[in-house]
């Protein structure tokens, strides 16, 4: 039911290659949009209103809107009464979820001003159950001045700052020795725990919390002040704050020195029964109030990416779906009962299947010839045969094979990995389509060794100089020339410049450094294509979790890399690959640090107060690859 609560009540989404293209962002709308799509298709979810609005101009609201409307349709729409606005469009009213996409991106000019903090105000204040921010910028990627961006991101990182005190604040509350031992050994073992909660006119000695708002009371009587002459007054408090609604687990200290083992063991029973988890091996509070989820729109993978939620206490996963071909299943369209073809409006499925038939032929196609080819294929309805809203002279089915050769949506056949561009307009089909990729070399698959059997080396010295970047320019008059066959000479030689001072590189970065060099806010599809044509058999690569790293010719793809420190708004951890951050562990490996010394060193080393799970597995990854290459060449 819609008066039911959505736990957590906000979800803090980060697009990690969201970009903006004027006053629009559309890996953020394409977040928005899919996980649009998932609330729809959620039975559990039907009755749920839905707003989206945004905190830059209207271009973006205007531009999801579009979305919304051709990729989910009317009925949707109608069904969850979506608005989709800038917050004035908000004014007096509210939505069960509202989604709100910042726009912004690194190092964008502050806003200031009460029309700003209103339209903060207003966007944050309108949802009932829960708020999504779509950001694609993180808080030290922001200016010190622009205090409202900072805010929203700093209160959902944290809307109850009491809520997350740190470890040694609640360990500091704790009123005697037996607590404080047993503080330490539940945060050790990764629950959640908070110190001296105040109930009432009570306080309690420990708090442990789970999911769904379990938690327990743990009353921590030490003999000295919990005599047999204060029993009848701990029992009286007890069975009021049972009364409301506390469980409580009570433990003396001279039975906890005496069966310390067996009394953990009970109280670890006593919380699994009760269904309460540990949460994290650190000792951080993560907030029950928010989520953090990843999102990465990872155009040009065979795979289409679907966001998944994950236990990270704030993050999230990805999970590919099925590879797409042109005889899938999923374009199958199963028409209701009564339907025909004739009356049934056609689906961008439909279209892609029909565009891949054509495209069968390895030839060059535009746009407008396979629109002329498509008109006889197609089972046109009227429906589809009237005017576009957004494209006068185009037709409705024509903004589907729009929409199915755009290299910037998510679901195209550029992002699947079916087409390339062969040009300006112009589109072939992918060799991974045709089955022609067999004559490219195999990519190496970066893995993670076992203990004592690495097939890497150690580097000739764990750490480096100092990481630089490589200084790229193109005059303004010849930005242009990069479209040109003729320029392919001028790319090879700058990628050999960015690689000979930065590699190993990711790929992305690479190209995105090309593309900068050519006063280009982003690389679309040519781009990438003819970068990655640069790179293609002059330049080794190996693939490391779904990005390519690449390395000067001149390189060992075997040999670890000393570790290059950089400054943080150059290069952050994400950014570098992981035999480079096997490196940066491998002198700890040897002096044999615990994992967990070492994590603290990354952690300290990239100032990160806590480390996220995604984060904290990659790291774990170099620890393991710098372990095994250690003991392989002893």
């Amino acid at each position: 039911m819609a008066s039911e609560r959505l736990d957590p009540p906000l979800i803090d989404v980060f697009v990690e290659d969201g970009f903006r293209k004027g006053d629009i962002n559309p890996p953020e709308a394409d977040f928005i949009v899919s996980e649009i799509a998932a609330i729809a298709d959620d039975e559990g979810m039907a009755k749920r209103t839905i707003g989206v609005t945004t905190l830059l101009g209207q271009n973006q609201a205007a531009h999801i809107y579009k979305e919304i409307e051709q990729r989910l349709g009317t009925e949707v729409m109608e069904r969850h009464e979506i608005r989709v606005g800038d917050p004035t469009a908000f004014q007096g009213d509210e939505r069960d979820i509202m989604f709100v996409s910042l726009v912004a991106q690194r190092a964008d000019s502050p806003l200031s001003g009460n029309r700003y903090e209103q339209r903060f105000n207003v966007a944050l204040s309108r949802a009932r159950d829960r708020t999504y921010l779509v950001r694609s910028v993180e808080l030290d990627q922001l200016r010190a001045s622009d205090q409202l961006r900072r805010s929203l991101l700093e209160h959902f990182r944290c809307p109850y700052p009491a809520e997350t005190s740190d470890l040694k604040d609640r360990r500091d509350r704790c009123e005697s020795d037996f607590e404080r031992e047993m503080f330490d050994l539940l945060c050790e073992r990764g629950f959640r725990v908070n110190t001296q909660v105040r109930v009432g006119n009570f306080r309690i000695d420990l708090v442990v919390e789970g999911d769904n708002d379990q938690r327990i009371a743990i009353e921590c009587d030490g003999d000295r002040y919990h005599g047999p002459d204060k029993w009848p007054d701990d029992m009286m408090r007890q069975r009021i704050l049972e009364r409301a609604g506390w469980t409580v687990w009570r433990c003396f200290a001279s039975r906890f020195v005496r069966c310390r083992q067996h009394v953990i063991d009970e109280l670890a029973d006593f919380l699994e029964a009760r269904g309460i988890q540990p949460v994290s091996g650190d000792g951080n509070w993560a907030s029950r109030h928010t989520e953090l989820r990843l999102w990465r729109l990872s155009i040009g993978s065979d795979d289409e990416i679907v966001a998944v939620p994950d236990e990270e206490g704030s993050s999230s996963t990805f999970a590919p779906a099925e590879s797409l071909g042109a005889n899938d299943d999923l374009f199958e369209i199963e028409l209701p009962r009564g339907a025909s073809s004739s009356s049934q409006r056609v689906t961008e499925s439909q279209v892609q299947v029909a565009i891949l038939d054509l495209m069968s032929d390895n030839k060059v196609w535009s746009n407008g010839d396979l629109k002329k080819a498509l008109v006889s294929i197609l089972p046109l309805s009227e429906g589809d045969r009237e005017q576009a809203k957004f494209r006068p002279g185009e037709e409705k089915w024509e903004e589907l094979v729009n929409n199915a050769l755009s290299p910037s949506r998510g679901n195209s056949l550029h992002a699947k990995g079916l087409v390339k561009s062969a040009g300006r307009g112009l589109h072939i089909l992918a060799e991974a389509a045709t089955g022609n990729s067999a004559t490219e070399a195999p990519e190496r698959e970066m893995e993670i060794p076992e203990t004592g059997k690495s097939e890497y080396r150690n580097p000739a010295r764990e750490i480096g100089e100092e990481y630089r970047l490589t200084s790229l320019s193109v005059p303004d008059d010849d930005a242009d020339q990069i479209y040109h066959t003729d320029y392919r000479h001028v790319l090879e030689q700058m990628v050999d410049q960015v690689l000979e001072i930065e590699a190993p590189i990711y790929e992305d970065m690479l190209i995105e450094r090309i593309a900068r060099a050519h006063k280009k806010e982003r690389a679309g599809r040519i781009i990438q294509d003819l970068v990655t044509g640069a790179i293609a058999g002059r330049h080794p690569s190996i693939s490391e979790d779904g990005r390519k790293v690449v390395f000067h010719r001149s390189m060992d793809v075997m040999r670890l890399v000393a570790y290059r420190p950089a400054r943080s708004d150059w290069r952050s951890h994400r950014d570098i690959p992981l035999m480079e951050l096997a490196s940066l562990a491998l002198p700890m490996v040897r002096k044999a640090k615990p994992d967990t010394e070492i994590l603290a060193h990354f952690a300290r080393t990239f100032s990160l107060a806590r480390l996220r799970e995604p984060t904290r597995k990659r790291f774990e990854a170099a620890i393991s690859i710098a372990r095994a290459t250690d003991e392989a060449q002893a």
